[in-house]
C-alpha cells in the first residue's frame, strides 16, 4: 500500500533537519515517517550534500505529471483469460 506522498513542507523540514546536522532517521521521527522515505526522498534528490526542497517539490510536481499507464476494463481482462 502506498503512503501519503511528502509534501512541500515536509520537504522543507528535510532539508532544515540536514542543516541541522540530524540523522535520516531523526528527520523521519520528526516528520512521522518511515526512515526510508526520508533516505530515498534525499538520494533521489542529490544526496545531502545537493538537496534542495523547492527543486525537490518541482521535481515530484513533474514526476506527479508523467503519463500512467490505463488500467484494464475486467471485461477486456476476462477476453484473455
Amino acid at each position: 500500500m502506498r503512503g501519503v506522498a511528502l509534501t512541500g513542507l515536509d520537504r522543507e523540514n528535510i532539508s532544515l533537519g540536514i542543516v541541522e546536522g540530524l540523522s535520516g532517521p531523526q528527520i523521519a521521527a520528526r516528520l512521522g515517517r518511515d526512515r526510508s522515505v526520508v533516505f530515498r526522498e534525499i538520494t533521489r534528490c542529490g544526496g545531502r550534500d545537493n538537496y534542495r526542497a523547492v527543486e525537490a517539490q518541482k521535481r515530484a510536481a513533474v514526476q506527479a505529471l508523467r503519463p500512467m499507464p490505463m488500467a484494464r476494463s475486467s471485461e477486456a481482462a476476462g477476453k484473455y483469460l
